[in-house]
C-alpha cells in the first residue's frame, strides 16, 4: 500500500462522523467523575443515580467509569542520569546433577 493511499485513508477516517455512545450513563459522565473524585464507591454512585431516576447498577457504573477513562499519552519515561546501571554479574548457575535410576 502506498503512502498516498494510506494518507487518504487516514484523512477519510478522520472526517467520518463519530457514533454516539450507547451508554445511558454518558449524559451523567461529569457527575460520576466528580463523585469518584470525592472518593464515592461505585455502589454509592449507583444508589445516588437511582434516587434521581437513572437506572444504574453498581457494575454498570464501574464498567462505564473504567471504560470511559481517556488513554494516557504515550510519553517516554525519563531516566535518572545520576548513576550508571550496575554491572552484570557473571555468576554461573550451579549445574544440576543428572541421575539415572537403573534397575539392577
Amino acid at each position: 500500500m502506498s503512502q498516498s493511499s494510506t494518507d487518504s485513508l487516514l484523512t477519510e477516517a478522520q472526517s467520518a462522523p463519530a457514533k454516539p455512545s450507547r451508554s445511558k450513563l454518558e449524559t451523567h459522565r461529569a457527575a460520576i467523575s466528580e463523585l469518584r473524585r470525592k472518593r464515592w464507591t461505585f455502589a454509592e454512585i449507583a444508589d445516588w443515580l437511582r434516587e434521581r431516576g437513572v437506572s444504574a447498577t453498581t457494575s454498570n457504573v464501574h464498567r462505564f467509569f473504567r471504560q470511559s477513562k481517556p488513554m494516557p499519552p504515550s510519553i517516554e519515561p525519563v531516566r535518572a542520569q545520576s548513576a550508571p546501571p550496575p554491572a552484570p554479574v557473571d555468576a554461573e548457575k550451579p549445574k544440576r546433577k543428572i541421575r539415572f535410576n537403573i534397575p539392577l
